[in-house]
């Protein structure tokens, strides 16, 4: 591997990023709006106080959740795949399969030369607009995963939460010296890929984390609340940094052992949510106890520390909005930059059976495309639920998410 050039690429990964709480079909329909209006269920998942958020026909919880997302607003991803469809196409002509359709005339020994020259020079120009096309361009995928046991009651509400987070960027640095190299070697009729030496970089981290989430609501008034909760937790993190050249570059390979460090951790979430009358107000920190964990490269870490975020929000009974900001900076999983991001999001509820969401997102570091949501739900007699949203913006950002519920 060779270090200067994963060292460019690390940070110019940082050029780009995709957001992070895109992974629960409730709420990714109101953009991930959810710290002060989601249910007990669903909401506990990012703020452990929500699992006191229940009524007295609420015994039972069962929620699963899934979602993915990318943002490719350079078609890297294309990119790579057509050029190493070109590579390949390359690497199996041959000098006969250049002269073998050429019509040679025996007056004129020089013209099928010539023809074939010409064929050459434009295969050679093709491979190099393929590389020029990936030259220095940024791709992130995400994926993600959730689910939730509860069992809410008056003395002390328990909630096992299991979820998965993968974050990666792909980043493409490209040697000037290649593009010499496919002329000559394509002129000669006699292409090896191996000898480029341009690099794709894969660098991110999946996070893995299992807790108890344990809350407690508290009578302040005729008509209000204080709901408290934390979730110890135990975390599985494996940093991913990959790199191999244009013709080996495979995404499937991200995983490989000898591009992983795995570590595992503990960590605690901490909530509180003030519920009076139809308005809520909650005040989160995920992940208090700040720490970094090694990649294979000697020095370049990732680092997860605390996020506090605030959240205000209106919930009737066929009327839901919040509004939710982070107070703090986190970094992205796969780039390491700074993110910060305030979500808005309104439902539509019909009678607890049928639901329509909206949500929008902002990166107040500006290192996240703004995106918009939109989600739909059915919950027939409100005891089996199946929730669907998906989210785009700009920079061919977009991705979709799914929950199925059991509640009784």
């Amino acid at each position: 591997m060779k270090k200067t050039l994963l060292s460019m690429a690390l940070m110019a990964a940082s050029g780009a990023a995709v957001a992070g709480d895109y992974y629960n079909g409730r709420l990714t329909g109101m953009s991930g709006a959810g710290y002060a209006t989601g249910g007990y269920a669903d909401g506990v998942v990012y703020n452990p106080s929500l699992g006191a958020k229940f009524d007295e026909r609420d015994d039972f919880g069962l929620v699963f959740n899934g979602g993915v997302l990318g943002e490719d607003e350079d078609d890297l991803i294309d990119g790579l795949e057509d050029l190493a469809d070109y590579l390949d196409y390359l690497e199996e002509q041959t000098a006969e399969s250049y002269f073998g359709d050429i019509d040679y005339d025996p007056n004129d020994p020089w013209a099928a030369e010539q023809q074939a020259r010409e064929l050459l020079d434009e295969e050679a120009d093709e491979a190099i607009r393929r590389l020029e096309n990936i030259a220095d361009k940024t791709a992130n995928i995400g994926a993600g995963g959730s689910f939730v046991l509860t069992i809410p009651n008056d003395i002390l509400s328990l909630s096992v939460v299991g979820k998965t987070r993968i974050e990666a960027a792909v980043q493409t640095v490209i040697e000037e010296e290649d593009y010499q190299y496919i002329r000559d070697a394509v002129g000669q009729a006699n292409f090896d890929p191996s000898g480029l030496q341009s690099y794709g970089v894969g660098r991110g981290a999946a996070v893995s984390e299992v807790g108890l989430a344990m809350a407690k609501s508290l009578q302040t008034g005729e008509d209000s609340r204080l709901l408290l909760g934390a979730t110890p937790k135990w975390m599985h993190v494996m940093t991913f940094v990959y790199s191999a050249t244009v013709d080996d570059f495979e995404e499937d390979d991200f995983d490989g052992d000898e591009y992983t460090v795995e570590t595992d951790d503990v960590n605690i979430d901490l909530g509180a949510t003030y519920l009076c009358g139809d308005m809520r107000y909650a005040l989160t920190v995920s992940n208090l106890i700040s720490n970094e964990y090694e990649t294979i490269v000697p020095g370049d870490t990732l680092e997860i520390k605390p996020r506090a975020t605030t959240a205000v929000g209106y919930e009737g009974s066929w009327f839901t909005a919040e509004v939710a900001a982070d107070l703090n900076t986190s970094p992205n999983f796969a780039t390491g930059q700074d993110t910060q991001f305030v979500r808005a999001g309104a439902e539509l509820n019909a009678f607890d059976w049928a639901q329509l969401r909206v949500g929008f997102q902002r990166d107040l570091e500006d290192n996240v495309e703004d995106t918009v949501s939109v989600g739909i739900g059915f919950s027939p007699f409100n005891v089996v639920n199946v929730d669907i949203a998906g989210f785009t913006g700009d920079g061919n950002t977009a991705g979709a998410s799914m929950q199925l519920g059991l509640r009784f």
